[in-house]
């Protein structure tokens, strides 16, 4: 039998200079009595990068949180 949850979770990333992260998460889920919270926290130092790719399917709800401060020139 599926059941009701709720999944709550959050993700800190740390870009230090010149470095590049990719970022993918996918989620699918086997009940619709699913709720699905994100919260996605980075923080980039000059000339670093972040690239995030987000796929969710079959949840009753999702909410995506993110935040990203640039703390140096040439960060994107």
């Amino acid at each position: 039998s599926k059941s009701k949850c709720c999944i709550n979770q959050r993700i800190d990333i740390a870009v230090e200079e010149n470095a590049h992260v990719r970022y993918v998460q996918s989620n699918s889920h086997d009940s619709p009595d699913v709720w699905h919270f994100d919260a996605l926290r980075a923080n980039l130092k000059k000339f670093s990068s972040l690239h995030g790719v987000n796929v969710s399917n079959g949840s009753a709800s999702v909410r995506n949180d993110f935040r990203v401060t640039l703390t140096g020139e040439g960060g994107e």
